[in-house]
């Protein structure tokens, strides 16, 4: 899911991020330029002359892969060079069970009858099929086509109809009215400056008695550090739902690993429903 990854080569350094369009080719390792591109935003580079990325996705997943000697291109996908691709990683991930928070919001729900759900940052789709499975209409969103492929070949024939699948980042999608919004770990990776216009347009997205269900991360996570991610803390989360029913806000510290080794995660886990509005009674005429 490339709205929900970090790339990284180790060590690295704060300064070694992606800002502008740039190629780096080291030395004294072999002949190898990796090209990073504007665009590729929210997905985060660094580097090492090992030229190794391990992609380190939301701290749930339990899978990862390693992508070695391959060059990024524009328009978010990589250039093969005989090692892992996107593919065989997106394969490997697509066999975890439906994130416990989106099983939540289901439930909140009931059976989907056909109403609108969006699937934020959607990866091979996991999500995105179970909810087609309890009889949601999904629009599944992600900027990586790989995942996306996967996703497609994995759609059953009797829920064709009920699914639109759209290449792009959070920033491009167009978000219609729904009565379900999930971003399973996908969030944080909106940069900070792109964040409230990101928050602002879910909301306005969400249909009144909606519930949307995702994560942020915390500011005691490893990577909070990093610029180019967004973080809060709990006063912050808390300020975002303002407004809306708070039916679950997990904070969540614990010491494990992701895919670049030890790492302390700080999360929050969010379900959250819009309330519905009552308009008050019209005097009676006389």
């Amino acid at each position: 899911m490339r709205a929900a990854c970090r790339w990284e080569l180790e060590p690295a350094t704060n300064t070694d991020r992606r800002h502008c369009a740039r190629s780096l080719r080291p030395s004294p390792s072999p002949s190898v330029t990796l090209s990073i591109d504007e665009t590729l935003r929210p997905t985060f580079v660094r580097f090492i002359p090992t030229y190794v990325i391990h992609v380190m996705i939301g701290a749930a997943t339990g899978t990862g892969a390693v992508i070695s000697r391959r060059t990024a291109r524009h328009d978010g996908g990589v250039v093969d060079d005989g090692g892992t691709d996107w593919a065989g990683y997106y394969a490997s991930s697509a066999g975890r069970e439906p994130r416990p928070l989106l099983l939540a919001a289901c439930e909140e729900l009931g059976a989907g009858q056909g109403r609108l759900a969006i699937d934020l940052g959607c990866g091979e789709g996991t999500d995105t099929l179970e909810l087609l499975a309890r009889g949601w209409s999904v629009l599944a969103v992600d900027a990586e086509p790989a995942g996306l492929a996967l996703l497609r070949a994995r759609i059953p024939p009797a829920a064709a109809g009920r699914i639109r699948v759209v290449c792009a980042s959070f920033a491009e999608a167009d978000l219609p009215r729904a009565d379900l919004i999930h971003a399973g770990f996908s969030l944080p990776f909106c940069p900070p400056q792109e964040f409230p216009a990101m928050w602002a347009r879910i909301r306005q997205a969400l249909a009144p008695g909606g519930v949307f269900a995702g994560q942020l991360f915390g500011t005691h996570d490893t990577w909070a550090d990093d610029p180019d991610l967004t973080f809060h803390t709990r006063h912050q989360a808390e300020a975002l739902l303002d407004g809306l029913d708070i039916l679950r806000l997990d904070e969540t510290e614990q010491d494990g690993h992701a895919f670049s080794g030890p790492k302390h995660w700080h999360t929050f886990g969010i379900l959250a429903r819009k309330p519905i509005s009552k308009h008050p009674s019209a005097p009676a005429s006389r």
